[in-house]
């Protein structure tokens, strides 16, 4: 499903641990730099983080520590401030989500291996203050019921994202 919703990147971290945390109390976020420590920072108010990778070396790790209770898996696949960019894809156990607000509309790659893709629109796709997500209809069963609509995925689904029109 492909959403357009109101805000950019920012605005998502607190929305993917949100909407699709589920039944799970913890997800894994391996930080790299600059966003993907602020998406771990922001989704520690709503559930346990597992930090994948030291934040002060801004390197990517060979072997992670994956949690496989863990909701899902988040990584910024390029981090723009630090420079730091994946070659590939990480295999993960768990859904797997990124921040591509950087690389969407840049790089070809295999949607089949996200469970959500999520980019702020103003850097590669469009005007500041909208956000694109690509989620996998099965995430959707994880939207809770008491999150405000606006910022529900199902329901922003359900209504072709135009509750309140980007």
């Amino acid at each position: 499903k492909i959403l357009f919703l109101h805000g950019g990147a920012r605005s998502q971290f607190p929305l993917i641990a949100q909407n699709l945390l589920g039944q799970n109390t913890s997800t894994d976020y391996l930080v790299t730099g600059h966003w993907s420590q602020q998406a771990a920072n922001v989704a520690a108010k709503h559930c346990q983080v597992n930090i994948l990778n030291n934040p002060h070396k801004h390197s990517i790790a060979n072997n992670w520590d994956l949690n496989p209770q863990a909701a899902y898996t988040h990584y910024c696949p390029n981090e723009t401030i630090n420079g730091m960019q994946f070659a590939d894809i990480p295999e993960t156990n768990t859904p797997l989500i990124a921040d591509m607000t950087s690389c969407l509309g840049m790089n070809q790659f295999d949607i089949e291996k996200f469970s959500c893709v999520y980019a702020s629109s103003q850097k590669n796709l469009g005007i500041a203050g909208m956000c694109v997500i690509f989620v996998r209809q099965d995430m959707l069963s994880r939207c809770p019921d008491n999150l405000a609509d606006i910022f529900n995925y199902a329901y922003q689904e359900q209504v072709d994202s135009l509750y309140n029109t980007p």
